[in-house]
């Protein structure tokens, strides 16, 4: 796949878009990854996925790169540790041991009668990726999602229960003025990820 050729030679008497002025051979043009076949993904066959484990499994078959941890950058070149096969399988191996227990014990406990589930990984190995050079690849934003903890030591007010999460009722506080949002469990389980902001946004704009 060819990811386009910028040269500093004119064509037709005129100069490539991006020269002078100390523009001399970059490339100005804004790229769409998908139109431009930067990315070369291919559609993805959710029929084969049982889990969103195997759903990163699956977007790396079709194309989506993944790397192990970033241990280091040097210019344009990002390095990258060699445990990405180490990552995935710790992630395919998650559910089981940390629920699967559990949810067999209440399972049997209630008297429910479930058929035996035993999903099939995605068998696939994503090739591993020591070094990355950002400006070959045209990589001009990393957005860092490296996971997070709340923050709310500058709080000084009696909100807070014993495990540090707010007291509320769907997002507000006994302290007037005081709301939060995007906290597990404010309405249901799905408040503390993006599928039910809008929802929580909506009905606490209202509820003041």
């Amino acid at each position: 796949m060819k990811q386009g050729n910028h040269s500093n030679s004119h064509q037709g008497g005129k100069a490539q878009h991006g020269a002078g002025h100390g523009g001399e051979g970059k490339d100005r043009h804004l790229h769409n990854p998908i139109e431009d076949r930067l990315i070369p993904l291919e559609p993805l066959d959710l029929a084969n996925v049982h889990s969103i484990d195997d759903l990163v499994r699956a977007m790396a078959k079709t194309g989506l790169r993944l790397a192990g941890r970033l241990e280091s950058i040097d210019g344009t070149t990002a390095r990258f540790a060699a445990d990405l096969a180490d990552t995935l399988t710790f992630a395919d191996r998650f559910f089981d041991e940390r629920f699967r227990r559990s949810f067999d014990e209440f399972a049997e406990r209630s008297g429910e009668s479930l058929p035996a589930d035993e999903p099939v990984q995605v068998d696939y190995e994503p090739p591993p990726i020591a070094e990355l050079d950002l400006a070959r690849e045209r990589i001009s934003t990393v957005i860092w999602t490296s996971g997070f903890r709340p923050a709310t030591d500058w709080i000084d007010l009696p909100v807070f229960d014993e495990d540090g999460l707010p007291t509320t009722r769907g997002g507000r506080t006994d302290v007037p003025g005081l709301s939060f949002i995007g906290t597990p469990w404010l309405v249901d389980m799905g408040s503390a990820n993006l599928v039910a902001l809008v929802r929580d946004a909506e009905a606490l704009a209202a509820a003041w």
